[in-house]
């Protein structure tokens, strides 16, 4: 004979005082811990993530010890290839009661540990520029903009001890999450490096060009006799000139106009400027391809992309232009 377990819900009372604490722990997590040092914000996501600094301090006001087990080690010294997986338990300090636990993993294929970043001078020589995946990036001091490429990182091996550090950080803030309830705050999917080095855009593995279209003859059925001298007449006057055909295909002509965020002629004049100077940053693609990204439209000029771009974009394309400038005027 089967039997049902009933579930009892817990006394009203009782449950109020539950969630009673529960906000006022995280009233006192939003008072106490700081931004940038215990959590950090990315631009354009709600949920700030929760950092080491912040999930230590969490785990100290709730009186708790941290403990921590390898539950997985790959170690391929010869491929290579490293993976951790750690748990980390959260124990009340002068016992044994275990509070909460959390897992965390970080393996040597992650793209922070497979690549390294170079800069243009330090890529090998022969190895081509245009093959590599670039980021390009404002410089913390505001004098321009800076480039760098993506190479595979040939000495993950003095990173060993790194990877496994970083499992243990996860795990930590997996753990310290689920101990203070506080999922409602923070998020762990967002790494320290994302918050601190956010001011910059990964451009992504160049794709193959398209092979370029080749002219097709036009196709005409065989006419009768009577009508053929009448079809070659009219193909001859249709077909376009040879030069026409073969002329290349000039690139959009960039028109200003009023309803531009910013002034659309000296942006327009100054881009064209920085691009003579530095085409690997400043050239029309290279702009376009940025500000497509930034306002998520597919545009073929630079101005109608810049007329997408809200208040703040724009200013930020302003202080980068200007910024530019100051290096070659």
């Amino acid at each position: 004979m089967e039997t049902t377990a009933v579930m009892v819900l817990p006394d009203e009372q009782d449950l109020k005082r539950e969630l009673y604490a529960i906000a006022k722990f995280q009233a006192l997590i939003r008072a106490n811990l700081k931004e940038g040092t215990d959590y950090g914000v990315i631009p354009g996501t709600k949920k700030p993530t929760l950092l080491k600094p912040g999930a230590e301090k969490t785990t100290k006001l709730l009186g708790l010890a941290d403990t921590y087990q390898v539950v997985q080690r790959v170690e391929e010294w010869d491929k290579p290839f490293f993976n951790y997986e750690i748990k980390c338990t959260l124990i009340k300090f002068g016992t044994d009661t275990i509070i909460s636990e959390g897992l965390g993993s970080c393996n040597s294929w992650e793209s922070k540990y497979r690549y390294r970043w170079v800069w243009p001078d330090d890529v090998p020589e022969g190895m081509d520029k245009t093959k590599l995946v670039k980021k390009v990036g404002n410089r913390k001091d505001g004098k321009g903009t800076f480039t760098q490429y993506r190479l595979d990182n040939e000495d993950i091996y003095s990173q060993v001890n790194t990877l496994l550090k970083m499992a243990e950080k996860r795990a930590l803030v997996d753990a310290a999450l689920h101990a203070g309830r506080l999922s409602e705050l923070f998020t762990q999917d967002i790494e320290d490096g994302a918050v601190i080095d956010a001011d910059y855009t990964v451009v992504e593995e160049p794709k193959a060009k398209p092979p370029k279209p080749q002219p097709v003859e036009d196709y005409y059925p065989p006419d009768p006799p009577h009508a053929k001298a009448a079809a070659e007449t009219q193909k001859a006057a249709t077909k376009p000139a040879p030069e026409a055909t073969q002329a290349p295909m000039a690139p959009p002509q960039e028109e200003t106009n009023g309803n531009l965020p910013i002034d659309g002629n000296w942006a327009i004049e100054k881009i064209k400027f920085l691009g003579e100077k530095d085409p690997d940053n400043w050239s029309r693609e290279a702009v376009l391809a940025r500000l497509n990204k930034a306002t998520g439209k597919q545009t073929i000029t630079v101005t109608h992309a810049i007329s997408l771009l809200d208040k703040e974009q724009a200013d930020t394309l302003a202080i980068g232009i200007t910024a530019a400038l100051k290096l070659w005027e």
